[in-house]
């Protein structure tokens, strides 16, 4: 499930028109994606609540107060994360000094 997840990001970027430094501009503004993957249980989510603070929602509460007639394990979920990282290109664009 998660490499067609991957690749259905990856197809969507590759498209003309959603990869691009504008409307007319045949550059890519970003390079391949970053997708990672965690099962809804996973330790990761309890730390992040630890360190960051009561606020930040494990994915079971999340799920939990967006669907309450569902019963559910923590463990049933999946949480997918994707980064687009920007092209040098892009960066070099950004660097530019604007007074």
């Amino acid at each position: 499930m998660m490499h067609t997840i991957e690749r259905h990001i990856r197809d969507w970027l590759g498209k003309p028109g959603n990869n691009g430094l504008g409307p007319d501009d045949g550059r890519r503004a970003f390079d391949a994606p970053l997708v990672g993957h965690a099962r809804g249980d996973d330790e990761i989510f309890g730390r992040i609540k630890e360190d960051i603070g009561e606020f930040h929602w494990t994915p079971a509460e999340i799920f939990a107060a967006s669907y309450p007639e569902t019963r559910f394990e923590a463990r049933d979920l999946a949480v997918v994360a994707w980064i687009l990282p920007q092209t040098a290109e892009t960066r070099r664009a950004h660097r530019v000094r604007r007074d």
